[in-house]
């Protein structure tokens, strides 16, 4: 990766017990999106992250899922910007949102990180919110008995299942019009519910 690279990553929590999970929706747009670019991930110890790439006209894009656990994703993605003195506004953060309802995108040039934790420690740690982002929502729980954070870490029900290739699909459509023609255009196409 060079100064005019791309870099997407995707938020979650490492380990199988945290697959299929809400909080994890970042890693497996991530995933879905190397797949159809038949990128292998590879773990770099050096920057703590599930790392692969690939060309996009002849920019290199890179694919960071970091394994430090959520509230330390920034110490992850820190560490690849400022290596490859990377422009924030080149890195793209996808991640979940309690306060979307579910099946919604919504890109975004900059923003605070609201109650999110891997947004936080990226916030701190680049020292900045002035990046793109991609919140994919997936709405708050609506048992009085069940946390926020047993919300998120919950793995998806059967009727959020059936709609997940669908919202994942068009979270990748998104990212790759991002790469192709820019933050607008891809805000202006496809923000709002993925469910249709």
């Amino acid at each position: 990766m060079n100064q005019e690279s791309k870099l997407i990553v995707g938020l979650g929590n490492p380990g199988r017990e945290y697959d299929w999970t809400r909080h994890n929706i970042g890693f497996l747009v991530l995933d879905k999106l190397a797949s159809s670019r038949q990128a292998i991930w590879r773990l770099n110890a050096k920057y703590r992250c599930q790392f692969t790439s690939f060309q996009e006209n002849g920019v290199e894009v890179g694919l960071c899922k970091p394994q430090t656990f959520m509230n330390k994703s920034g110490e992850s993605v820190a560490s690849i910007v400022a290596f490859y003195k990377l422009p924030l506004e080149s890195m793209l953060v996808v991640a979940d949102d309690v306060d979307l309802t579910f099946g919604t995108l919504r890109m975004r040039g900059k923003g605070s990180p609201g109650g999110h934790n891997g947004l936080k420690s990226i916030e701190q740690r680049v020292g900045s919110s002035n990046y793109p982002r991609l919140k994919m929502g997936v709405g708050r729980n609506e048992s009085p008995t069940k946390s926020l954070a047993g919300h998120v870490l919950g793995k998806f029900n059967s009727q959020e299942k059936s709609f997940l290739d669908q919202i994942i699909d068009r979270a990748v459509d998104q990212i790759e019009l991002w790469l192709r023609l820019g933050l607008i255009e891809a805000m202006n196409r496809y923000n709002g519910s993925a469910i249709y």
